[in-house]
C-alpha cells in the first residue's frame, strides 16, 4: 500500500491517494502537475516620453509623429524558466489589413523558474514614426511570443491620437461632397478635397471608392471605384472630381472612401458615411455673373478667383460650382486649359454667393488668363459662362511707357513746356530715369523694373527757367508692355494702350 502525501506548491497539485502498486515500497510520494503558462496579459499604461503625458486604457494619449512612447504591461506566470520575445506595435485598420502595423519593436526576455503564480511587469519604448504614418487614431498591440506554449496577443484600439508635429504628412483629406446630394439614379459628381502638405510639387494618384451605406457599423457592398493621377503644386488644395452613374440599391445612402497613393504606396486615406443619397430631387436654375480675380495683375503666385453665382430656384439646392482657368489667346476662343477645381455649394431660394477659388498662377506663353464657370447638377452642366482676360500673370519685371497729359501739365504749372519723369523701383529701393527734360509730347520708356512703384514728375518752363515742385503719383498695377498717361492735376495714371 502506497500513501501519496501533499507537497506544498502552486504548480504541483497536492494529492493524498492510496495505490496498490506491486513492487512499490511504503512511503513513496507521487505528484500531479498543474497547468503552466502566461495568462492575464494586460496593458496598464502608456506614456509620451517627449511630453510626460500618461494615459491608462481606454483613455487616449496625444502624440506627435516622431515622439517616443513607453508601454507598460503586466501578466501572470507560473512554471519553469523560459525565454521569449516581447513584440510591441502601433496599428490601425486599413483597407489592406485589419491590424496594419505602422511602427514596431521586439525585445528578448527571460523568466526564471517560478513555482508559484507571480505577476510580472515590463515596459517597452517605441518611436511613433514611419514614412506612411498619417495623422489619426491608432491602437496598441502587445504579443508575447517565442515561448513553448501558444503566443499571447493583446489589441487595444484607438488609444493613440497621432498628429504630425514632429513629422509631416504628404496629404490631408476633407470630407467629400456630392452633387446632387439627393437625387434619383443618374450622374453624380463626387468632389474629394485633397490638400498637399508638401513644399515641393508632387504627383499622386487619388482613388475614390463608393460603398452602399449600412444601418450597422461599417459599409455595405462596394459599388464602384475610380482613380485619377494629378500633379499638385506646393501646399495646393484641389477638389478632385469623379463622375459616377448612381444606381438604386438595398439602401438609399452612399458611403465614400478616399485613398491617396504616391509611387504606388498608400500615404493617406479617409472614410465617410452618408455622403449622398439616391432619391428624388427637383431641377434647379442659376445665373452667373462675370468672375473677377485678385490681384488682377501680378507675377506668378497665389490668385483668388471669385465667381458670383445666384440661384433663381424656388427650392434649396446643392450644386457643383466648377472654375476652369485657360491661357488667353490673341485669336477667338481660349488657349490651353491650365487648371480646374470644384466646390459643392448649397443655395437657398434666390440666394447669391461669391464662390471663391484659390489658384497658384504660373507663367505661360501669354500673360492673360480666361476663366470659365459652370454649375452642375446630377452630373450635368445646367449653366455656364466664360470670360476673357479675367486676370494677368505678369513677368517679375516689366517694361512700360509713360506719357504726360500736356493740357493738365499746363494747368498744373503754367508755362510748362518740358517734363522729366522718374520711376521708384520698389525692389531696387531707388528712383530710375534718364534725368532729361523732354517735350511734353515725348513718350518716356522704362525697362526691366519691378511693378508696384510710383512716379516722380517735374515740370519746367524754358522761357522763365522756373521748375515745379515734385508731383508724386499713386502706385498702380503695371502690365508689361503697356502705355500709361499721367495727369498732374488729377494725380492719376491711366492705361492708354
Amino acid at each position: 500500500m502506497v500513501v501519496v502525501k501533499e507537497k506544498k506548491t502552486d504548480w504541483l497539485t497536492p494529492v493524498a491517494i492510496t495505490l496498490g502498486v506491486a513492487g512499490l515500497g511504503a512511503g513513496l510520494l507521487m505528484y500531479f502537475k498543474k497547468a503552466e503558462g502566461i495568462e492575464k496579459l494586460k496593458i496598464t499604461s502608456y506614456k509620451n516620453l517627449d511630453t510626460g503625458a500618461t494615459a491608462t486604457p481606454p483613455d487616449i494619449l496625444e502624440l506627435s509623429k516622431g515622439d517616443f512612447i513607453r508601454v507598460t504591461f503586466q501578466y501572470q506566470y507560473k512554471g519553469p524558466a523560459i525565454d521569449g520575445i516581447y513584440h510591441l506595435a502601433i496599428w490601425k485598420k486599413t483597407g489592406l489589413d485589419p491590424h496594419d502595423e505602422f511602427a514596431s519593436t521586439d525585445r528578448v526576455f527571460n523568466i526564471p523558474d517560478t513555482p508559484s503564480t507571480k505577476t510580472f511587469e515590463s515596459s517597452i519604448d517605441l518611436e511613433a514614426s514611419s514614412w506612411d504614418m498619417s495623422a489619426g487614431k491608432y491602437g496598441l498591440y502587445v504579443k508575447i511570443g517565442g515561448i513553448p506554449a501558444k503566443d499571447i496577443h493583446l489589441y487595444l484600439a484607438n488609444v493613440l491620437n497621432i498628429t504630425t508635429g514632429n513629422g509631416g504628412d504628404l496629404f490631408s483629406l476633407a470630407k467629400p461632397s456630392a452633387d446632387p446630394y439627393s437625387a434619383p439614379p443618374g450622374q453624380v459628381i463626387i468632389t474629394c478635397p485633397v490638400s498637399s502638405m508638401s513644399l515641393d510639387e508632387i504627383r499622386a494618384t487619388v482613388k475614390c471608392i463608393v460603398y452602399e451605406g449600412s444601418f450597422y457599423p461599417g459599409h455595405g457592398a462596394k459599388l464602384w471605384e475610380s482613380s485619377k493621377t494629378i500633379t499638385f503644386s506646393p501646399e495646393e488644395t484641389i477638389g478632385v472630381e469623379f463622375i459616377r452613374t448612381s444606381v438604386y440599391g438595398t439602401i438609399d445612402r452612399r458611403d465614400i472612401e478616399v485613398q491617396v497613393f504616391v509611387s504606388g504606396a498608400l500615404v493617406e486615406s479617409g472614410e465617410w458615411d452618408d455622403v449622398y443619397y439616391v432619391t428624388e430631387a427637383a431641377a434647379p436654375s442659376f445665373e452667373l455673373s462675370k468672375p473677377w480675380a485678385y490681384p488682377q495683375s501680378a507675377p506668378p503666385g497665389q490668385v483668388l478667383i471669385t465667381c458670383p453665382v445666384r440661384s433663381t430656384s424656388t427650392e434649396e439646392f446643392t450644386v457643383t460650382i466648377r472654375c476652369i482657368v485657360y491661357e488667353g489667346s490673341i485669336y477667338p476662343g481660349h488657349g490651353d486649359e491650365l487648371w480646374r477645381s470644384s466646390k459643392i455649394v448649397t443655395f437657398n431660394p434666390g440666394e447669391s454667393k461669391d464662390v471663391e477659388f484659390l489658384r497658384n498662377s504660373i507663367a505661360g506663353s501669354i500673360d492673360r488668363r480666361d476663366v470659365g464657370v459652370e454649375v452642375l447638377y446630377q452630373g450635368q452642366v445646367i449653366e455656364s459662362k466664360e470670360e476673357d482676360d479675367v486676370y494677368y500673370v505678369t513677368k517679375s519685371y516689366v517694361d512700360f511707357r509713360m506719357e504726360i497729359d500736356s493740357i493738365a501739365a499746363g494747368q498744373a504749372f503754367p508755362g510748362a513746356n518740358r517734363w522729366m519723369v522718374f520711376y521708384y523701383d520698389p525692389v531696387l529701393g531707388d528712383f530710375v530715369g534718364d534725368s532729361t527734360f523732354h517735350f511734353l509730347s515725348t513718350r518716356v520708356n522704362f525697362d526691366n523694373v519691378a511693378p508696384g512703384g510710383y512716379l516722380a514728375v517735374f515740370l519746367y518752363d524754358t522761357t522763365t527757367g522756373n521748375l515745379s515742385d515734385q508731383f508724386t503719383s499713386p502706385s498702380w498695377d503695371i502690365i508689361d508692355s503697356h502705355t500709361y498717361e499721367y495727369n498732374p492735376v488729377l494725380n492719376r495714371v491711366i492705361d492708354i494702350t
